[in-house]
C-alpha cells in the first residue's frame, strides 16, 4: 500500500476545522445529558432557574464591561 506524507499545513488546517466541530458536538451531547439527568432526578426546574440566573449575571457583566 502506498502512503503519502501529509504536509504539516494540512494537519493544522484539518485540526482547525475539525476541533470546533468536535467541541460543538461534544457540548451539545453534554447539554442533553445534563438535561436528562436533572429531569430524572426531579431537578429540571432548579436547573432552568439556575440557567436564567446565569444568563442575567452574564448580561449584567457585559453591561458593566461597556
Amino acid at each position: 500500500m502506498l502512503q503519502f506524507p501529509i504536509p504539516p499545513i494540512c494537519k493544522i488546517m484539518a485540526e482547525s476545522l475539525l476541533l470546533p466541530l468536535v467541541r460543538g458536538v461534544a457540548g451539545k451531547a453534554a447539554d442533553a445529558l445534563v438535561e436528562t439527568v436533572t429531569r430524572m432526578c426531579g431537578l429540571d426546574d432548579d436547573r432552568r432557574t439556575l440557567e436564567r440566573h446565569l444568563l442575567a449575571v452574564e448580561c449584567k457583566l457585559a453591561n458593566a464591561e461597556e
